[in-house]
């Protein structure tokens, strides 16, 4: 009995004893391997339509479609230029409006990204710009607009992406103006520098002014001291406001002594 007890035992023993196991990384490194040289050879997912990063050569000679002043007689699908309702497109950097007038600048239709249900940043992509290109063109074919004249305002993302929203929508794009600002000056340029003759005075120049009119040794003493503060300290040099309450403060000490 002990001894079949012994090699139970001994048994129970080598079964829980240490196992050692070999690891091995190279299969988790090899699949990083593998998606790094997948991503090499694809391309940058762009969403919107084709147009909106870069911008073609124009043409060097115009068109025969090109306005003329026999344009705003013609007719365009039964209707005058002249009386072609107006489509006003305003891309910002992060939205998109499209307002809806007719001929003289009555209000009829309008609405933005926001309105349609896009928040935050996602008003700034080109996919919410031709989202709202395709509503703004089906609240105007529900108000009796079939056609209409697109006048273009400003460089954001759903500059092209809106028209071509409102292209398939069922609108018929008589034209497209650009009424983009281009600011040729720039801002207002800064006022010129009030100059006053204390101001365009040196304070090395001020002080030895002052030391050619010092009647007494401790005044020429103490104007030599400042100099030499200011020569070695660029604290009073420059600030222009602080010239003049360091002016006043040499007076006011010249006069007490």
């Amino acid at each position: 009995m002990l001894s079949s007890a012994l090699k139970n035992f001994s048994s129970s023993v080598t079964l829980l004893g240490p196992v050692t196991r070999c690891l091995s990384l190279s299969s988790t490194l090899g699949g990083r391997m593998d998606r790094r040289e997948h991503l090499i050879g694809s391309s940058k997912v762009e969403e919107g339509v084709e147009g909106e990063k870069y911008y073609e050569t124009a043409q060097t000679e115009a068109s025969g479609n090109f306005p003329t002043y026999e344009t705003f007689k013609q007719l365009f699908y039964g209707i005058p230029f002249e009386d072609t309702p107006i489509c006003y497109v305003k891309c910002s950097k992060n939205n998109t409006k499209i307002t809806f007038t007719d001929s003289v600048g009555r209000f009829q239709v309008m609405t933005t990204c926001g309105l349609e249900g896009f928040k935050n940043c996602k008003k700034k992509t080109e996919v919410a710009g031709q989202s709202t290109g395709i509503a703004a063109g089906l609240k105007a074919l529900r108000r009796g607009i079939t056609s209409a004249r697109v006048v273009l305002k400003g460089l954001g993302p759903g500059r092209s992406s809106s028209i071509k929203g409102m292209a398939l929508s069922g609108l018929k794009i008589i034209s497209i103006t650009d009424d983009t600002p281009l600011p040729e000056l720039g801002p207002r340029p800064r006022k010129q520098r009030k100059n006053n003759y204390l101001l365009l005075l040196s304070r090395k120049e001020f002080i030895l002014c002052l030391y050619n009119f010092a009647d007494t040794f401790a005044k020429k003493k103490l104007l030599l001291n400042f100099n030499n503060k200011i020569m070695q300290n660029d604290y009073y040099t420059h600030p222009p406001f602080l010239a003049m309450k360091f002016f006043l403060f040499i007076f006011s000490i010249f006069q007490k002594l």
